[in-house]
């Protein structure tokens, strides 16, 4: 009778499998240790060629310089972790890796950001000449405009000034006016007469008014009259004759006021005037008139 065979004798090896897992495992481990070494080592490289562009600042020059140094020791902590520890896991090292990479991210974005921050600081000092120049333009603006104002209010001043002068004036002319009038009423009250100096008269006029009884003599403008009120007309003549020749024939003249009743002495007065080599002018008054009044 034939015997069953028996499969267990033989067995299913698995040798040969092993091998080749055990290889590529070899192989993988190998191939992650290599590009951890390049990743770590890459940093470095990595910020001197983004630093190559040139720093911005001797501040940001330095701040550089310690991250490079930073990562510097890392590189060296982590090389020695790995001869200290040759069967470091697969997730230490993408730890590791993820890690490197946020660094170097950090780095760009710090770098980025100060790249952004030296445009605007460039840009502001663009701009800053402008800014200079456009309130220079205003300063001088404003300094014309301060002339122009100085000069206006010294304006201002003048026409102030002379509108003071002119109601001075108004005011004296005024007084004048009231003065003028106070006589006029006087005039009419009265019988005084006044005389008025014409403005182109290089002469000072001196009256004389002959009466019966006396002659009387003033310098228009003065209030100081003289009297020749001697007892006879002979005398009285003489008497005043002796104090016309004191008179300067040059800058005065004598204007003989002749009432009715006294022509004849009138007429006497200037011809003894008239040879003593003065000026004569005439004029009338009526009976009761008088031209010897003060001037006020």
């Amino acid at each position: 009778m034939a015997r069953k065979r028996n499969y267990d004798e033989f067995g299913v090896t698995f040798f040969s499998f092993q091998d080749i897992i055990t290889c590529v495992a070899g192989i993988m481990i190998l191939l992650v240790l290599l590009l951890v070494l390049d990743l770590i080592t890459k940093p470095v490289t990595t910020m001197m060629e983004v630093s190559a562009g040139g720093p911005t600042t001797d501040k940001e020059v330095e701040e550089l310089k310690m991250q490079i140094a930073q990562l510097n020791k890392r590189v060296e902590h982590n090389k020695a972790m790995l001869a200290m520890s040759p069967d470091i896991s697969d997730q230490d090292i993408y730890n590791r890796i993820e890690e490197a990479d946020r660094t170097i991210d950090s780095a760009a974005a710090s770098l980025d950001e100060l790249k952004t921050q030296r445009e605007q600081i460039q840009k502001s000092l663009d701009e800053l000449p402008a800014i200079v120049q456009h309130h220079e333009e205003q300063q001088k603006t404003l300094e014309e405009r301060s002339g122009e104002m100085e000069s206006e209010a010294a304006q201002l001043n003048t026409m102030q000034r002379g509108k003071k002068e002119q109601a001075d004036r108004l005011k004296q002319t005024e007084e004048d006016l009231k003065q003028s009038k106070t006589r006029l009423d006087k005039m009419k009250e009265g019988k005084n007469v006044y005389f008025r100096k014409e403005l182109a008269d290089d002469k000072t006029p001196i009256l004389v008014e002959c009466s019966r009884d006396k002659i009387q003599a003033k310098a228009l403008g003065s209030d100081d009259v003289q009297t020749f009120d001697q007892a006879d007309e002979d005398s009285r003549i003489a008497a005043f004759q002796k104090w016309a020749r004191e008179k300067n024939k040059e800058l005065e003249y004598f204007v003989v006021l002749i009432k009715p009743d006294t022509i004849l002495l009138g007429r006497t007065l200037v011809e003894k005037l008239q040879s003593a080599g003065f000026e004569i002018g005439y004029d009338a008054l009526e009976e009761g008139q008088t031209a010897m009044v003060s001037e006020e």
